[in-house]
């Protein structure tokens, strides 16, 4: 996982990314560490980029993407947000999804 440090890195992703992962965290969210393994195992599995942000940070970012809770998973699918889960994450259907890109989009 690479985390990003600004809202222009993450500008860059939507521009230059096909599709990728973006895990937000925040401090102290005990979920969120508990989520972050799993969350990665499956970005492996599927072969996609896994990005993530401290939503303390960035507050621009969570203001933008109406980060209100941690942990969330966002799918971007060519710049734009195809998939999102807050707080308690069904990872059945994120792999779902993650398998729907890849077999179904031209993507990189």
């Amino acid at each position: 996982m690479i985390d990003i440090q600004s809202y222009n890195q993450y500008d860059e992703l939507l521009n230059n990314e096909d599709y990728f992962i973006l895990y937000t965290t925040a401090p102290g969210c005990t979920v969120c560490h508990a989520d972050y393994p799993r969350v990665n195992l499956l970005a492996k599995e599927h072969q996609f980029p896994v990005y993530h942000v401290d939503i303390s940070r960035i507050p621009m970012l969570t203001g933008q993407l109406n980060l209100f809770s941690s942990p969330t998973v966002l799918i971007y699918l060519k710049g734009k947000e195809y998939h999102r889960q807050v707080r308690i994450i069904d990872f059945e259907e994120l792999a779902y999804r993650l398998a729907e890109i890849k077999e179904h989009y031209e993507v990189k």
